[in-house]
């Protein structure tokens, strides 16, 4: 099951390395408008594919079971887990914020959706790396090391923010 989930979150690692790239592309070629309503279309397209799904048509809840109030929040475990997650989340969007800026600060704003894919590129690398060794953490103790290298690893974009050569490398 570790290792399936893995190999998901790397096959989905493929739309940050071609995304960033087609959405500037589009956006220089045509508009940042068209670029955005492109983005949307194919959010809503993905969306309705997987609500058409048999196996999600299927899906009913227990009956007869009743959800307490505040559902899976109740969960002590749970609750740590989509803070932990909305951090990460915030994390990554100032990282792809931070790429952008950095970019246009070194003259180069065209390098920003290349960076942005070669960020995709090496963490694809790492979930094949974690797929081939078994999938990734299974305790409170491997989740605390996992977001604590990947704080240092953003942390150390500030530091590599300097140059283009040094932000490539430290964003594979």
């Amino acid at each position: 099951m570790r290792s399936a989930y893995a190999a998901d979150a790397s096959a989905s690692e493929l739309t940050w390395i071609a995304g960033p790239p087609l959405a500037l592309g589009l956006g220089a070629a045509w508009s940042t408008g068209a670029a955005l309503a492109a983005a949307g279309v194919i959010l809503l397209a993905g969306t309705a594919v997987f609500a058409a799904e048999p196996a999600s048509r299927r899906w009913r809840p227990a009956e007869g079971h009743t959800r307490p109030r505040g559902g899976s929040l109740n969960a002590p475990g749970i609750r740590t887990l989509v803070l932990a997650l909305v951090a990460v989340g915030i994390v990554f969007g100032a990282a792809e914020v931070g790429v952008a800026a950095a970019a246009e600060t070194l003259q180069s704003t065209a390098i920003a959706g290349p960076l942005l894919a070669l960020w995709g590129v090496g963490s694809l690398a790492g979930g094949v790396l974690a797929t081939r060794l078994g999938g990734g953490t299974d305790s409170a103790g491997g989740l605390t090391i996992v977001l604590a290298a990947l704080a240092a690893g953003h942390l150390a974009l500030a530091a590599a923010a300097g140059s283009l050569a040094a932000l490539a490398l430290t964003l594979f």
